[in-house]
């Protein structure tokens, strides 16, 4: 975003929390936009807004950047992979690891094929080595601790402004491409994801 439209968000915080909002110096109200400003950088300005308008309804106070980019994680995992998915993901590095009638195997290139909530929680292709080695009951328990881990991984996520729509149709596309189911890997295929 740039200034000129974080300059608009803080007008509308102001104006919507005009009650209770004390009003800024010129000095408190820069700082406050440049700070923004730079958080904000890459975040497109249609979703800014749409965050913004969202936090006007469950914030009591004037929105913080905090309440906003919140918010902005919240529309980011509407178009993030689905935990169901991404456990698939981390199960067919591991079928692949499992068949024996491949050549030899690029791990790191196979762990850097898997979604970024899937690299985050395995931390390393040796993790995902290990998980070959499990029991289905083992893995099972797994899947569990990884679905844990997902919900606070999509509350803590960097903000990915290719997962924040810059318009209504990079919006509609974003749900479109959400909504493809993954297709199985075909032999000899490299990528993951």
């Amino acid at each position: 975003m740039t200034i000129d439209e974080v300059t608009a968000l803080m007008r509308w915080n102001v104006a919507m929390y005009s009650n209770s909002a004390k009003p800024l110096t010129d000095e408190n109200a820069a700082t406050q936009i440049a700070i923004w400003s730079a958080e904000l950088a890459d975040v497109p300005a249609y979703a800014g807004r749409a965050a913004m308008q969202k936090a006007f309804t469950v914030c009591r106070f004037p929105v913080t950047l905090a309440d906003l980019c919140d918010q902005l994680r919240a529309i980011q995992t509407q178009y993030e992979i689905p935990s169901a998915d991404a456990w698939l993901c981390i199960q067919r590095m591991i079928s692949r690891v499992r068949y024996y009638g491949e050549p030899p195997l690029d791990y790191s290139k196979m762990f850097s094929c898997l979604p970024a909530v899937a690299r985050d929680w395995l931390g390393s292709y040796q993790a995902a080595l290990e998980l070959n080695h499990m029991t289905d009951e083992g893995r099972m328990y797994k899947r569990g601790e990884f679905e844990r881990y997902y919900e606070k991984w999509t509350k803590t996520a960097p903000l990915n402004p290719v997962l924040l729509p810059a318009n209504e149709e990079v919006e509609k596309q974003l749900a479109a491409e959400r909504q493809k189911p993954l297709l199985p890997p075909k032999r000899g295929y490299d990528g993951w994801y």
